[in-house]
């Protein structure tokens, strides 16, 4: 986990990823449901101060269930999402790539798009596909990376 503020905000941010292997092991017994993983870099407005943020803005690596992976048929692979998730909880899902193979690279990347709007746009990479979500809802100045 790391924690950094910036007081003019920021234009992007971006990760990369290896793919992981599947987890060896399931969850709590019984009944031994799959563990969920989660693999993220964030934006969120609240200026730094903890507790402060109404939104969190990620490109997700993520394996299991989720709130935006209900299909259960997809709970034993690795995806790539992209979320805007509320202060209450509250996850918007985007677009998701996958099922990823392991040691496959894949990168989350978060733009600034306009700035007189806040519009952000959330940009999911693997070496063979790339695909953007545009979001459409306008965001406060986004101040705490994640």
């Amino acid at each position: 986990y790391a924690q950094t503020t910036h007081s003019a905000g920021f234009g992007n941010l971006s990760s990369a990823w290896n793919v992981p292997a599947k987890p060896t092991s399931r969850g709590p017994a019984p009944p031994l449901i799959s563990s969920s993983i989660y693999l993220f870099n964030g934006l969120e407005d609240g200026g730094g101060v903890s507790g402060a943020a109404s939104l969190i803005l990620q490109p997700v690596l993520q394996y299991g269930k989720s709130g935006c992976v209900h299909n259960p048929l997809m709970y034993d692979d690795w995806y790539l999402t992209s979320y805007l998730v509320t202060g209450s909880g509250r996850a918007y899902c985007g677009d998701t790539l996958g099922p990823l193979r392991e040691g496959e690279e894949v990168v989350g990347t978060m733009w600034l798009t306009d700035t007189i709007d806040e519009t952000w746009t959330v940009i999911l990479e693997t070496p063979k596909v790339a695909h953007a979500f545009h979001l459409t809802t306008i965001l406060p100045r986004l101040t705490q990376p994640h």
